[in-house]
């Protein structure tokens, strides 16, 4: 048997070859069971965070954050997944309080750095609040 005819095997030939070289089929199942497998895991896409923002300030040349409130929530991602509404406020960062807060301060905190997870805490306008950790995933092809 050469290659081109391994490669084409059917189930009956498949069962044919075991009879006389077992470890023929074995080799033969192992590409037909895993390519499909890397083809999915490679298709996948991986969750984005997903969902944007609306800031408010205090005043026009104000730097102090009034309000930071979800604007949209992007279909299969995190936020989705996690219940994040949009008009749901952000309250706090990491644990520290976003309105009458410095933005500056803030940025460095908003900077989500690929497999570091970090904890927003969200409230409806009910007033409930909730905390939910993303974790912006790694791109493989970039590393970022």
């Amino acid at each position: 048997m050469n290659l081109n005819s391994l490669l084409t095997l059917s189930p009956f030939t498949c069962k044919i070859a075991a009879i006389a070289r077992p470890w023929i089929c074995v080799l033969l199942a192992v590409p037909l069971v895993v390519a499909p497998l890397q083809s999915a895991w490679a298709q996948q896409p991986e969750k984005k965070i997903g969902f944007g923002i609306s800031v408010s300030t205090d005043g026009i040349f104000s730097s102090t954050i009034a309000k930071v409130a979800v604007t949209q929530v992007t279909p299969d991602s995190q936020a989705l997944a996690a219940g994040v509404l949009a008009g749901d406020e952000i309250v706090k960062i990491q644990d520290i309080t976003v309105p009458g807060n410095n933005a500056a301060k803030l940025k460095e905190h908003m900077d989500f750095v690929p497999g570091v997870p970090k904890k927003i805490t969200f409230k409806r306008a009910t007033g409930t609040e909730y905390d939910v950790v993303f974790t912006r995933v790694v791109n493989p092809k970039t590393g970022g």
